[in-house]
């Protein structure tokens, strides 16, 4: 190998180094929290638990009233987290709240959509971190 060649090989082992480190820090797995203001100024803690293992993403939610939901409909993808939970609502309807939500590090900054209809359906932004162990 002559000199260029050298070069050009470690130039590409380090860049491929680089890729590696990045895609393996971009990893959901952890436990998340998040607190929200509502509407008449009460403030709400949530934590996720999630777990992120060969391509497949699944967790639980942990709701403020410390009921643990399974999350369904869950994808990782291009730095993008999204998953649904559902639970039983008033009158038995099932209310269904989608999350969505780029991952940075320890962060995510996203938004969710749920379908309470009381008072009404219920948008806002998601921005958990994730704890350190």
């Amino acid at each position: 190998m002559n000199r260029r060649e050298v070069f050009a090989f470690a130039v590409a082992c380090i860049a491929f180094g680089a890729v590696a480190q990045s895609v393996d820090k971009q990893d959901p797995s952890g436990t998340w929290k998040w607190s929200e203001t509502r509407e008449d100024n009460v403030v709400v803690e949530s934590s996720l638990e999630l777990k992120y293992m060969d391509g497949k993403l699944s967790g639980t939610m942990t709701l403020p009233s410390k009921k643990k939901i399974e999350i369904e409909d869950a994808s990782f993808k291009d730095d993008e987290v999204k998953f649904t939970i559902k639970q039983e609502g008033a009158a038995k309807r099932t209310v269904t709240a989608k999350f969505k939500g780029k991952l940075d590090g320890d962060a995510i900054k996203g938004s969710y959509e749920s379908d309470t209809r009381i008072p009404r359906d219920r948008t806002g932004t998601w921005e958990p971190k994730r704890q350190k162990s």
